[in-house]
């Protein structure tokens, strides 16, 4: 696994989480309304009570939008070494967000 494909999976994941809080917040009670306390579970990762699902959905797009800014460096005119640096600078920092996840790999710190 890549570091971009790494980043996206844990996009994805991140997504996939968001989205099942969002419908968990739905108060059966006060239809149309959200509830604010609450706990999702998925597996051992749980989410509690400041969670937005909102924030993170804004926040997957907005990483997928750095990806892809990244990777289209090289065809912008950036010459190939400013493009390869800047892009694992960005991709590293990006990656860094899931650094305990057991497919991180160290030796994306050090890029």
């Amino acid at each position: 696994m890549n570091i971009v494909e790494f980043i996206e999976a844990r996009i994805a994941e991140d997504e996939q989480i968001a989205r099942k809080a969002d419908a968990a917040q739905d108060d059966p009670l006060y239809p149309g309304t959200k509830m604010g306390l609450w706990v999702v579970t998925d597996s051992d990762f749980a989410i509690g009570v400041d969670y937005d699902p909102a924030r993170v959905l804004r926040q997957c797009k907005a990483l997928r939008d750095a990806v892809a800014t990244v990777q289209d460096l090289l065809e912008e005119g950036w010459s190939e070494d400013d493009a390869a640096y800047m892009r694992i600078r960005a991709l590293s920092s990006m990656a860094a967000i899931w650094s305990d996840h057991p497919d991180y790999q160290q030796e994306w710190e050090s890029q």
